[in-house]
C-alpha cells in the first residue's frame, strides 16, 4: 500500500510561475499530481495515458518491457486516475499507455 501525507497551498498567484526555488517547485509538483490522480483536473483519454507513460518513465527508467516489472498493476493504479481507467478495458489502457513509453524511451535514449 502506498500511502502519502499531502499537505496542500490553497493559494496561487502569477508570481508562484517566476519562483525557481526546487523546493518550492518540488511541493508544488506533488500537489498537482495528487489533484490529478484524485480527477480533480479534467483530462482526456490521450493526456491522461500519456501522462501515465511519463510518470513510468520517471519512476523505472528506461526498460526494455515496462509491463514485466514485479509492480506493473501499482503503477498503473497509481498514475491513471480512477475515474478514467473506468472508461475503457484494463488492457487497452496498458497497450496505450505501453506504446506511450515506449515513444517516450526512445526519444529519451536519442536525445
Amino acid at each position: 500500500m502506498h500511502c502519502k501525507l499531502v499537505f496542500k497551498k490553497k493559494l496561487f498567484r502569477e508570481s508562484d510561475e517566476a519562483v525557481t526555488d526546487p523546493m518550492f517547485l518540488q511541493l508544488s509538483y506533488v500537489q498537482l499530481q495528487h489533484d490529478y490522480i484524485l480527477g480533480n483536473y479534467p483530462v482526456g483519454k490521450d493526456d491522461a495515458a500519456q501522462l501515465s507513460a511519463l510518470q513510468i518513465l520517471a519512476e523505472i527508467g528506461s526498460v526494455s518491457t515496462p509491463e514485466t516489472c514485479a509492480n506493473w498493476n501499482s503503477l498503473l493504479e497509481r498514475f491513471l486516475p480512477r475515474q478514467l481507467s473506468m472508461t475503457r478495458a484494463k488492457r487497452e489502457w496498458e497497450f496505450d499507455i505501453i506504446s506511450r513509453y515506449h515513444s517516450l524511451n526512445v526519444m529519451c535514449n536519442t536525445e
